[in-house]
């Protein structure tokens, strides 16, 4: 299981007759809402926790708070074929951040294959903190767009034990003019 909370779902199901395993031949077509939920990997909760402070300008209680306490929703539509859910447009929501995907997520193996951009409360200056955070300063206004402190393009990839989190660089639209 990759994540707990509460759920609600309106989907339509169709199980095709034929020798393969019933996971490859399940086909739906739906949409989901889920609301208070916590991903059963740690790992991923601390990366989940760690966006939703940084996001409101916190980075300073990344080691006193409890990941677990860090509450998320996500939804979107999606379909399911050939054991991949396809998510065309993923909306996933912690204090702090939200996060717009696409994507799919392979049910045999986890595999993660998303690209998106995480809008965040906090300009990058707040969200690093410290030094460091004022030496990026000049950046805010940079990454600022409409309305939103500080937006970047993103990639999920990997596998539901080993996700990989990236910010995409080669996506990202700087100009003052913004």
């Amino acid at each position: 299981m990759l994540l707990t909370g509460d759920l609600a779902m309106k989907t339509s199901l169709l199980i095709p007759p034929g020798p393969a395993p019933v996971h490859q031949r399940l086909k739906m077509d739906g949409w989901f809402a889920l609301s208070r939920a916590q991903f059963t990997s740690g790992k991923i909760q601390q990366r989940i926790a760690e966006l939703s402070l940084r996001g409101q300008g916190r980075p300073e209680e990344l080691k006193s708070v409890d990941p677990s306490s860090i509450l998320s929703s996500m939804q979107s539509s999606f379909q399911l074929a050939g054991g991949v859910i396809t998510l065309p447009a993923l909306s996933f929501t912690v204090p702090g951040a939200a996060i717009q995907l696409q994507g799919a997520y392979g049910m045999e193996g986890g595999t993660l294959n998303f690209d998106g951009a995480a809008k965040l409360d906090a300009p990058i200056s707040k969200m690093v903190g410290g030094w460091k955070g004022l030496l990026l300063s000049p950046a805010d206004r940079l990454l600022k767009k409409d309305g939103v402190a500080t937006e970047v393009p993103i990639q999920i990839a990997g596998t539901r034990e080993k996700p990989e989190f990236t910010i995409q660089f080669d996506r990202l639209k700087i100009s003052g003019k913004r």
